[in-house]
């Protein structure tokens, strides 16, 4: 890998997951971002679950499906980078709030043993989330659970349309979201 790298294990099985640029970049960003992979921790196989700028992933508890987050233009589904990362992120672990004109934060539920994309969506996550978990979600993922027990659903915190941060519960199977408080962070009991 070139530069920063995060990595989490499957919580069920043998899985590693890990983001980090797989080339050279100039003006690198300070925290991990790449294409999601997987590595078979007992064959050492690699395969690539998710392309494009990936910031974060999560493993459902369950082990089979992983929520990450990515930044993409608009119709572009394997953005490389954008304003938000090159802007935001260039010098230090802190990124913007508000993504720059034209890129999007995405967050999608995958299938691990497929690599189905089994829903996708836009998320506009809050200020809080983005400056002190994003940075560092592999370390938190060990400590705090985004992931409902039964891996049905994730939690997060976003900006709604009044610009305040709200906890909103998003299904993993593409249904509807369903904001639960007003807050800047929440997290599952285990």
């Amino acid at each position: 890998v070139f530069g920063p790298a995060a990595f989490a294990f499957d919580p069920t099985g043998d899985m590693l997951a890990s983001i980090a640029a797989d080339k050279p970049v100039m003006d690198a960003p300070a925290f991990p971002l790449g294409t999601l992979r997987l590595i078979d921790a007992s064959t050492g196989a690699v395969r690539t679950l998710f392309d494009g700028a990936v910031v974060a992933f999560f493993w459902a508890p369950d082990g089979r499906t992983i929520a990450a987050l990515r930044l993409a233009q608009p119709a572009d589904q394997t953005s490389e980078t954008g304003p938000f990362v090159t802007a935001a992120v260039r010098a230090r672990p802190v990124a913007a709030a508000t993504p720059s004109p034209g890129v999007e934060v995405r967050l999608a539920f995958i299938d691990v043993a497929t690599g189905t994309v089994r829903s996708e969506r836009v998320v506009r996550p809050a200020s809080d989330f983005v400056n002190q978990i994003l940075p560092y979600f592999d370390q938190y993922a060990l400590s705090h659970h985004l992931w409902a027990p039964d891996s049905a659903s994730i939690l997060l915190p976003l900006v709604h349309s009044s610009g305040g941060a709200q906890l909103v519960v998003i299904p993993a199977d593409g249904t509807d979201s369903r904001p639960i408080a007003d807050g800047v962070s929440g997290f599952w009991s285990p």
